[in-house]
């Protein structure tokens, strides 16, 4: 018995240390976190995310590319909470604010968006905030905000623009319009305002393909779900 437990113990001991020497640093969680991505295995990635904060929780960049992966899932909440972790520990890049923004619309934090925009004025900032005064019943102060930024250059212009053709009651010029949007920063926002003009045209099937598109995208934010449920039945009341 005396032979056997002295046999044991090192073997033990030695265990715990190749443990401790094959354990993964955060970096290398971040890595495979990476690859995972690449793959789109989205949930592992998230995994390996998660385990690479718990070793560096106040590495901004980890946080970043977490909040980045939750809202490409459509998990805006956790999106907009690691984003914002991550602002707090000194990343204050326009990537982090222009997805902070967009997180913090789709987790229904109007509060949040017209803070940020009244701090900067970032083409993200004005469209959201005017995307918060068209769901306050403030069409005047959207239609300024839109206006302002429909000035500018790139896809948050040209989205401005679109939007002020829709509440113009131009659906088809919108989506004209629509179609020199390419960017993956404003595609949820384009592809949301593609299925409004095409409801607005009374095209009630091709809208809910597009909703099924963000559904099959962002599949973690359940009010889509329930728009794409509404959309079918509009689109089947209409055939009838």
């Amino acid at each position: 018995m005396c032979m056997k437990f002295h046999k044991i113990v090192p073997a033990l001991l030695a265990a715990t240390v190749l443990t401790g020497c094959f354990e993964k640093s955060a970096d290398e969680h971040y890595q495979q976190a990476q690859t995972y991505l690449s793959e789109q295995n989205t949930d592992t990635a998230i995994i390996e995310l998660k385990n690479a904060i718990a070793k560096e929780p106040d590495a901004a960049k980890y946080r970043l590319i977490l909040g980045q992966t939750y809202f490409f899932v459509g998990a805006f909440a956790q999106a907009e909470k690691e984003l914002s972790k991550a602002k707090e520990l000194g990343d204050n890049s326009k990537q982090l604010n222009d997805l902070l923004t967009q997180a913090s619309y789709y987790n229904y934090n109007s509060a949040g968006i017209l803070a940020e925009y009244n701090l900067k004025a970032t083409p993200t900032n004005v469209y959201y905030a005017a995307m918060v005064d068209l769901q306050d019943n403030r069409l005047e102060e959207a239609r300024e905000k839109l206006n302002q930024l429909k000035a500018q250059k790139g896809p948050w212009a040209t989205l401005a623009q679109a939007y002020l053709a829709l509440i113009d009651n131009k659906p088809e010029q919108t989506l004209t319009i629509l179609k020199q949007v390419a960017t993956a920063e404003s595609e949820l926002a384009a592809l949301l305002v593609k299925a409004q003009a095409l409801q607005i045209q009374g095209l009630h099937g091709e809208s809910a393909s597009v909703y099924q598109t963000i559904v099959e995208k962002y599949s973690q934010h359940m009010p889509f779900v329930l728009q794409l449920a509404s959309v079918y039945l509009n689109a089947q009341q209409f055939e009838q």
